[in-house]
């Protein structure tokens, strides 16, 4: 039995804020009558919308190799539910949550910014892939999306703090291109390590010491011995699930034998939202999609109070405030890469997130 201040999975309380305030998918309208899987999955343009309904693919023999005690925390979640099978069929994507609809965002952005033909007068131009699987080229912002990330649900913990969470490695969507859709246990581990690592310290992250036989030295990041209390902003991460799904890789380190495994990571973080969302509403010229997107950031997920900014800055409007509370919150970020010695990530823009804490 849970105790009075710690919930089941099937006690968590469920909010549908994103999904309920802002434009969908007109072919998965219906949450709850949903087009094949097969057609869910294809690689096709998203017009007029952020985001589109669908459920994960079902992950083969799952297997809970880690989770975190203080994320465990964090959403008031009973330590003992990750040892439940409801946890893992639930964090692998096989089961959904009762009452909830999972979903992929639809974004753009720029990667790399450089021109696959030498001969094309715009040096933003990117090679694509349109659901008809001809190449063509497209003017930044490319158009991107969760290709192998679903969210789950949101929901709200005691201290009123909302959270997001999302599963990395859950299979195809409508935003994945020419990809699988599947993340591999070497990637995972890292994602896993490093999201925490940045969070707390070393001692928090001890059980995962006992993966390290599978791997090759290349595919570590850092041994947890190393991890310090960094405390720079990060989203966070609740569990790692290895599948028996064979992923090929191509730009796999040269000891990273293929096949690998496959593995799920579940991410938490108080919103999945990024620059890249109002990337790909601007570049299509719809204005009524940026302007539902930045109502809805800042009504519910970055609210800052008139005169917070100082007297000088009283007359800004609440987008206005946003936009300052998001860029005070990127450049804390990097600053914080930078503090702890990392001086260059690849940082493309449709990645970055609009929340960060």
């Amino acid at each position: 039995m849970a105790s009075a201040s710690k919930k089941t999975l099937a006690q968590l309380p469920t909010l549908t804020l994103l999904t309920s305030s802002l434009p969908v998918d007109s072919f998965t309208s219906d949450p709850d009558n949903l087009p094949s899987r097969a057609f869910l999955t294809q690689t096709r343009p998203v017009y007029k919308a952020c985001f589109s309904y669908l459920t994960p693919e079902e992950a083969p023999d799952p297997r809970l190799l880690a989770v975190s005690r203080t994320a465990m925390e964090l959403l008031d979640l009973d330590e003992k539910e990750s040892e439940t099978d409801e946890f893992v069929q639930i964090f692998s994507g096989n089961k959904v949550l009762e009452g909830t609809h999972p979903w992929a965002l639809c974004y753009g952005g720029h990667q790399f910014g450089k021109s696959i033909d030498p001969a094309h007068s715009d040096p933003h131009a990117t090679l694509a892939l349109n659901h008809f699987s001809r190449t063509h080229y497209v003017c930044s912002p490319l158009r991107l999306g969760d290709g192998r990330a679903i969210s789950l649900f949101e929901t709200v913990n005691s201290r009123q703090e909302r959270w997001e969470l999302q599963l990395k490695g859950a299979g195809r969507t409508p935003y994945s291109r020419f990809a699988d859709g599947y993340a591999v246990l070497r990637s995972s581990i890292r994602e896993f390590l490093c999201s925490e690592g940045m969070y707390h310290p070393s001692r928090e992250l001890y059980s995962c010491s006992k993966l390290y036989p599978h791997l090759a030295p290349s595919c570590l990041p850092f041994p947890p011995l190393a991890l310090s209390a960094l405390s720079v902003p990060t989203t966070r991460a609740l569990s790692l699930i290895v599948t028996s799904r064979d992923v090929y890789r191509e730009d796999a380190p040269s000891d990273a034998r293929q096949p690998e495994k496959g593995a799920i990571v579940c991410r938490v973080a108080p919103s999945w939202l990024r620059f890249g969302n109002f990337e790909i509403l601007h570049s299509r010229k719809d204005a009524e999609g940026v302007r539902q997107l930045a109502e809805f950031i800042a009504r519910e997920v970055i609210v800052v109070p008139e005169g917070k900014m100082g007297e000088e800055k009283e007359g800004w409007n609440r987008f206005g405030r946003m936009f300052r509370e998001v860029a005070r919150k990127t450049a804390q970020m990097v600053a914080g890469w930078q503090s702890v010695g990392k001086s260059w990530w690849m940082r493309m823009l449709e990645r970055l997130t609009s929340v960060l804490w």
